[in-house]
């Protein structure tokens, strides 16, 4: 597959950050939503980020300080996606949005800030265009996918064992070989791989539930026992691009909805099933018997 998402990738950021500043924050408030640049910022963080209308808009009871500090997280976030994605400084972040912005006004301090923030956003979208332009596949799992997998499936135990050590052990095997390659042949368990250039780069274990007796009516639902993107290749948007394969494999399926189950100690893995829409449906509680 090969998709090129961003198309501006050689922002002038000073000179964005000259004009807005002597238009009083004009420009970025026609620029950021008209030009694309909201979208590209909710795609490459992976989340929706408080448009930058509604900023500007209270901005104005607090003399602009609060759009200021809108764009220096904004800065912060995306210097931790450059790191993770491997790019070399120097990058933006939010001191260096909030500080030229308001100790820098003689040394044209916005002008400065908006550049490194623009550099910054623009290494981020080639790489991301590399990365987009290279082939993968999705597909089902097979027998000569098992160290790929049990080494996935050992980097998932040492995320719940960090978050619970009462519950998991620091090393140990969720499946044995064979009982794996019984879930990848089953129908009712599919495994699907993300494949690029013959290295699995993460996995979505699913499952079809049926049910249909007593008081519950009759439907069929997809369960994601579990979805890991390999700790090397985060930050590429694998994990998107797994649950949407297994969202449209549940639409061919007829299935009513999609669920799956998230440790409260995994604060980042709610926060991406919630940015791909989903939503809570009963809470599981506990208590230790100490």
């Amino acid at each position: 597959m090969r998709t090129m998402r961003f198309k501006h990738t050689n922002r002038p950021g000073f000179w964005m950050g000259f004009i807005d500043f002597f238009t009083a924050g004009l420009f970025f408030l026609l620029y950021i939503p008209l030009g694309g640049l909201q979208d590209e910022l909710d795609e490459i963080l992976g989340r929706r980020t408080q448009r930058y209308w509604a900023a500007y808009l209270l901005g104005i009871p607090t003399a602009f300080i609060y759009p200021l500090v809108w764009m220096a997280r904004i800065a912060e976030e995306l210097k931790a996606k450059a790191i993770d994605l491997g790019i070399e400084g120097p990058y933006t972040s939010w001191w260096h949005m909030f500080g030229w912005n308001t100790f820098g006004l003689p040394l044209m301090g916005p002008a400065i800030a908006t550049w490194r923030f623009f550099k910054t956003l623009n290494s981020i979208e080639k790489k991301l265009n590399e990365m987009k332009d290279t082939l993968y596949t999705i597909r089902k799992a097979e027998p000569r996918d098992l160290e790929a997998v049990n080494g996935l499936l050992q980097q998932v135990l040492s995320v719940h064992n960090r978050a619970r050590p009462d519950l998991f052990n620091e090393i140990g095997k969720k499946y044995t070989d064979e009982e794996l390659i019984s879930i990848f042949n089953n129908p009712e368990t599919p495994v699907f791989v993300y494949d690029r250039e013959e290295t699995v780069l993460g996995y979505v274990f699913c499952v079809l539930r049926h049910q249909g007796s007593g008081s519950l009516r009759k439907l069929t639902s997809l369960y994601i026992d579990d979805l890991c993107v390999h700790e090397k290749a985060r930050g590429q948007h694998i994990g998107k691009v797994l649950f949407e394969y297994a969202k449209s494999f549940a639409k061919e399926q007829g299935c009513h909805n999609i669920t799956l189950h998230v440790w409260e100690g995994n604060p980042g893995a709610r926060a991406f099933y919630e940015s791909l829409g989903l939503k809570p449906q009963y809470i599981s509680m506990e208590m230790l018997c100490k």
